[in-house]
């Protein structure tokens, strides 16, 4: 193996090639190769520095011989360090004095690099080198040179403290300034400029450097515009400096520009170029600046406009701009030139501009007369026009308004949005001139009360007035939940929320969704002014109090702890204020403690030791709010109902069911059977074909769809009207759905009720017609139908046979002939109403009524005849229980019925709550007798048995036990209310003295007769509801009467309201009414003075039962039924000559002696005189 050679020179540099760091270090601890490593003028140092590896130089560099001539070749390593930007190693070698004492060579060379590269440290080393420093301006201050065109600012600043750098940085004609303009140096630039030969010596001849600096800071332009031959210039090339500086964005310069007044004096140059480009890339703010130029503004034309604003630009950020461009006098001059649709043109191109236009140009008076002059009666001129009257609604320009609605055209296609924008601006004189124009007023309600909610929303209760004085908007201000209460109370407004609670209907819904306007409020209202007035409602406290254990109230109770003093000086419950109850409580137990109360509320007041008298009158409050709470569930089950399967429902149909079979069955069946099932719906569609003519020919006039039903049932001939009335034939029946195909007509709706072939939507078929398909699918119903899981066509054998007995009933000819044509038309509702049951708008194809609620709709037609009336279970038992309480009163001796009277009839629900808050006495031995008296009426199952027994005597169904507990207990605990009072009343009277005591009095009081019947109701408003033209015209008349036949004359003028009857008819109606009962007034004062004079003349003749004789001959006489002495007559009174006899018998009495007078014998009991 031959023998290695040793490591040599050329080992090393074989080392530092393949920088093998450990390679180098073992090579250099060799005594040869460390002797001899600076050799060949440091050539291996040179080497390391080019291979860029620093730990070899620095190995290198700690050998002496190397250290100390590491400057040969004119400090070469140096400079390789330099170029290979090792300036580490560049501070190492500085630190070697040879190295140091000439770093100034090759001109500064090494300065030059660190200029260039932008090592501020290396630079400030060398500069404090003095040689350095002494040649820093060399090569024509080349460092600074370098360190201004890389933008090294600190390294400019350091070399310019130098004196010799900062006197020649001007030289070779400013080319340090040239060459940091060139790169955008705008903080070089401005240092350099602060010198004053740099400053001097830059001279342009042009604008070029500006526009070079479009995109500079605003300091930098202010400083470049020192120099005053760029300021100059600045206005050459047409302002080209201006355009870019707009078109780039640059707001300062533009301003700083403008400040120059030969660029402002040119600022419209090449037609406006500066303002266009500012325009169209959507600087604003520098066509603000522009703009406020005189010579850019004279020079601005409806073209350049038309120019700037290119369609479909949105501009609502910069709309002040839009304006100031529009108020331009050249551009109105141009938009309103007569010759020119200008204006038409830039309502087209710019829609979403026509608010700015129509402010600052066509609310001028002398541009809108220009305007209606040249377009107003133009067909493509409509939108524009409308936008002009929006645009001075929302401006509250009442001139404008006036003007333009002058205009019959304008009137005729006014928008129904104008009056929500005249609601929303709150101008009061804008409001009453719309709502005179008859499209606006009779669509003021359009878009749910949207108009009202905008004058609710902006505060303007004036306006919220004069909208709720229109009948429309006032019959819908409650509908969707009373949506604009609740936009009332969230926006906080008092005193609309009170405007709005004097509208019946929205009071009467004020509580909707479990009184969610209630809680609303006191979420937002801290002041707690709407929630008091909310609470004053009687229906927001049903609902609180309407569940058993008032939960609603403990709910809202523990949410709201800081209304609870609201809430407690408000309400009270069961007469009893809830502030006595929390007296002195503590907060934290207050909720446990109305708990306890609301609970078992006797329990709780007997706990408590409040007197008898006080538990006797809450117990009458008690058992009320229970049958009122029981009332509102039921109501609440009905509204929340689907498809007939609730308690409510099932009892309603039961009724139904048990009295037609019962009683309108029977009473038709001879008729039925002889004329059947086919003839009779023949009969059916005549009426109906009947009713349709009678109501086209009252409305062809002014509906067209009347005139085509007249047209078409004229041309019918004697055969297609037979096959018409039979029904049987498809092709006829579709001819006919064509014309007959109104959903607001009643009679129409129903004759397709009697279409088999007639669609339908939703989940039912139509059960007045045999089924054409799915005849054995199983229909829906409820257990009190009688029919379990019955199929298609036994729902509707079932529902025709129902409606057949019904039109027998209908057309039967007793009664009147009123009452005859209510049955009719009340039919025909009740038929359209089956049809379109489940329909929720006038829109949607028919959707007829399911099973239950078909049979339930056949009940409602049964009205006005004497086999009509459904039982009214409540009712009877009322009837029945006071029998039976009267006969106990009666068979008492007339000691006890004194006693008791007062007892009984000195507290009821009107006087209990005077009882338990002290404002009113009753003593315990009166809750004694009461007690007692009710004790004598049977125990709970002998008074159960007893009145079920009568109730059913009398065709009406049991009582369950619920209504037991209920009714009865109630009517028990007000044992000496208005329901027995009177009764009561007149045996007392009787009892008490044989003569008649304040008549007048006695003889009101013993009548209590309702304000007005329900027949007199409907016979009295028929003719006003005639002529009205809604869908369920004769269902408003019936729900109308029942509400005046119970007494409730505001509730009924509610209710039409709500309904949509327009002023004028509310007005007919209610003068009929109020005429009526200033009628009857009259007749009771006759009637009242009758009796007295009567009363009078017999008070002293022995008769039993005066009272009633006496009101017998008073109500005949004064309704015209008899005359006066035949009236006496037939109820056994004296005639004239024996009152005369009786006269003189009695004078001549008192002349006679003692001796004389005849004496009569004892009259007994029950013994009448004649």
């Amino acid at each position: 193996m031959p023998k290695r050679s040793p490591p040599t020179l050329a080992s090393l540099y074989s080392a530092i090639q393949k920088k093998d760091i450990d390679r180098v270090n073992a090579l250099l601890s060799i005594p040869e190769i460390y002797e001899n490593v600076h050799g060949n003028g440091n050539d291996i140092l040179r080497l390391a520095v080019d291979k860029g590896e620093p730990r070899i130089v620095a190995m290198l560099l700690a050998i002496p011989a190397v250290r100390e001539n590491a400057h040969l070749h004119n400090n070469e390593v140096l400079l390789r360090c330099a170029q290979n930007h090792e300036h580490e190693l560049i501070r190492e070698l500085l630190k070697i004095p040879t190295v140091s004492s000439n770093a100034h060579a090759n001109a500064n060379l090494l300065l030059h690099y660190a200029a260039h590269d932008g090592q501020i440290d290396l630079v400030t080393t060398l500069l404090a080198l003095p040689h350095v420093q002494e040649t820093a301006h060399v090569k024509n201050n080349e460092a600074l040179r370098l360190a201004a065109q890389k933008g090294h600012t600190q390294i400019v600043q350091v070399l310019l403290a130098i004196p010799a750098v900062s006197a020649n940085a001007h030289l070779v004609d400013n080319q340090i300034l040239r060459v940091a303009i060139a790169n955008n140096h705008y903080e070089i630039i401005q240092i350099l400029l602060t010198i004053p030969a740099v400053k001097q010596s830059f001279q342009v001849k042009s604008n070029n450097e500006l526009c070079h600096f479009v995109y500079a800071p605003v300091e930098f332009v202010l400083r470049l515009l020192e120099v005053e031959s760029v300021k100059e210039n600045a206005h050459k090339q047409s302002n080209e400096a201006l355009y870019l500086a707009a078109q780039a964005g640059n707001i300062g310069m533009v301003n700083l520009l403008l400040a120059i007044p030969q660029v402002a004096k040119n600022a419209h140059a090449k037609n406006n170029r500066t303002l266009l480009i500012a325009a169209k890339n959507a600087h604003w703010e520098i066509v603000k600046a522009l703009l406020l130029h005189p010579n850019v503004s004279q020079k601005m034309t409806n073209e350049i406009l038309f120019e700037m604003l290119h369609p479909g630009f949105m501009f609502r950020s910069q709309l002040d701009v839009i304006m100031s461009l529009l108020e331009n006098t050249n551009v109105q001059q141009g938009l309103m030139k007569v010759e020119g649709n200008n204006i038409i043109e830039f309502f087209v191109k710019f829609p979403n501009l026509t608010d700015v236009l129509i402010k600052t140009v066509l609310l001028n008076d002398k541009h809108l007369q220009c305007y209606l002059n040249m377009f107003v009666e133009r067909p493509d001129t409509q939108i524009l026009t409308q936008a002009i009257l929006n645009v001075a609604i929302k401006e509250s320009n009442v001139s404008v308004c006036k003007k333009l609605l002058a205009i019959l055209s304008v009137r005729s296609s006014i928008q129904l949005n104008s009056l929500s924008l005249a609601a929303a601006s709150g101008n009061i004189e804008i409001m009453k001139l719309l709502l005179t124009i008859p499209r606006i007023n009779e669509n003021a309600h359009s878009d749910n009360n949207y108009a009202l909610r905008q004058a609710i929303i902006n505060g303007h209760p004036a306006i919220v007035e004069i909208l709720l004085m229109q009948p429309q908007v006032r019959a819908r201000a409650h509908v969707s939940n009373n949506f604009v209460l609740n936009i009332a109370a969230q926006c906080r407004n008092v005193n609309i929320v009170k405007m709005l609670l004097t509208v019946p209907a929205v009071r009467k819904n004020v509580n909707v969704e479990n009184n969610f306007i209630l809680y609303k409020a006191a979420s937002i209202n801290l002041n707690g002014g709407i929630v008091k007035e909310l609470l004053h409602i009687p229906e927001v406290k049903q609902q609180l109090f309407s569940d058993g254990d008032n939960h609603n109230l403990i709910r809202f109770f523990e949410k709201f702890p800081a209304y609870r003093s609201v809430v407690s000086e408000t309400l009270t419950l069961y007469g009893v204020p809830l502030s006595w109850l929390l007296k002195d409580i503590a907060s934290e137990e207050q909720v446990n403690c109305l708990k306890d109360f609301f609970h078992q509320p006797i329990l709780y007041l007997e706990k408590q030791g409040a007197s008898v008298s006080i538990i006797e009158a809450v117990r009458i409050l008690y058992t009320e709010q229970l049958i009122a709470n029981h009332k509102y569930q039921q109501a609440q089950r009905e509204r929340n109902r689907e498809r007939f399967n609730n308690v409510d429902d099932e009892q309603r149909i039961d009724a139904v069911r048990k009295h037609y079979l019962a009683i309108i069955k029977p009473h038709f069946q001879e008729k039925y059977e002889r004329l059947r099932l086919y003839p009779i719906e023949i009969e059916i569609r005549m009426l109906l074909l009947n009713a349709m003519m009678e109501e086209a020919k009252e409305k062809s006039k002014d509906d067209s769809q009347m005139s085509r039903v007249i047209e078409y049932v004229d041309s019918l001939d004697s055969d297609t009207k037979r096959r018409l009335l039979f029904g049987s034939d498809e092709e006829t029946m579709a001819q006919a759905r064509t014309v007959f195909n109104s959903t607001q007509s009643e009679a129409q709706t129903a004759w397709r009720a009697y279409d088999p072939w007639a669609p339908v939507g939703g989940d039912w078929p139509n059960l007045l017609t045999p089924p054409l398909q799915n005849h054995h699918k199983a229909a829906f119903t409820v257990n009190s139908v009688g029919l379990e899981a019955p199929t298609t066509q036994t729902a509707s054998d079932l529902v025709r046979e129902m409606f057949a007995y019904s039109y027998l009933l209908v057309t039967d000819q007793e009664g009147t002939i009123e009452e005859q044509k209510l049955r009719e038309t009340t039919f025909i509702a009740k038929v359209a109403e089956t049809r379109r049951a489940h329909n929720q708008n006038a829109f949607s194809v028919d959707d007829p009524s399911c099973l239950p609620g078909s049979i339930s709709r056949a009940g409602d037609t049964w009205i006005a005849h004497s086999k009509s009336v459904i039982p009214d279970v409540p009712q009877l038992l009322v009837e029945e229980l006071r029998t039976l309480a009267i006969e106990k009163f009666q068979n008492l001796p007339r000691a006890d019925q004194a006693k008791l009277f007062n007892a009984l009839v000195m507290l009821s629900q009107y006087n209990a709550g005077d009882i338990i808050e002290g404002k009113a006495n009753f003593s315990d031995e009166d809750v004694f007798l009461r007690q007692q008296f009710r004790d004598s009426l049977g125990n709970y199952g002998e008074l159960y048995a007893t009145l079920n027994q009568a109730l059913q005597k009398r065709g009406s169904r049991a009582l369950n036990q619920e209504e037991f507990e209920l009714y009865v207990m109630a009517l028990l605990m007000n044992i000496g209310g208005p329901w027995i009072s009177h009764a009561l009343a007149d045996i007392y009277r009787k009892s008490k003295d044989e003569s008649l005591e304040n008549p007048y009095t006695y003889f009101l009081d013993a009548n209590s007769i309702q304000s007005i019947t329900k027949m007199q109701s409907i016979t009295l408003l028929r003719p006003c509801f005639q002529s009205l033209s809604l869908e369920n015209c004769n269902t408003l008349l019936l729900q109308t009467a029942e509400y005046l036949a119970n007494g409730k004359f505001a509730e009924a003028l509610s209710h039409l309201k709500e309904n949509g009857l327009t002023q004028e008819t509310l007005m007919r109606i209610e003068i009929l009414i109020i005429d009526y009962q200033k009628a009857k007034e009259v007749t009771l004062k006759e009637k009242a003075l009758l009796w007295d004079s009567l009363y009078h003349q017999f008070q002293y003749t022995p008769m039993r039962d005066m009272g009633v004789s006496l009101r017998n001959v008073v109500n005949n006489v004064v309704d015209g039924k008899q005359a006066l002495t035949t009236a006496l007559q037939d109820e056994h009174f004296p005639s004239e000559e024996v009152m005369l006899t009786k006269r003189k018998a009695k004078d001549d009495k008192t002349e006679s002696t003692e001796a004389d007078t005849v004496r009569l014998p004892k009259k007994r009991k029950g013994q009448v005189y004649r």
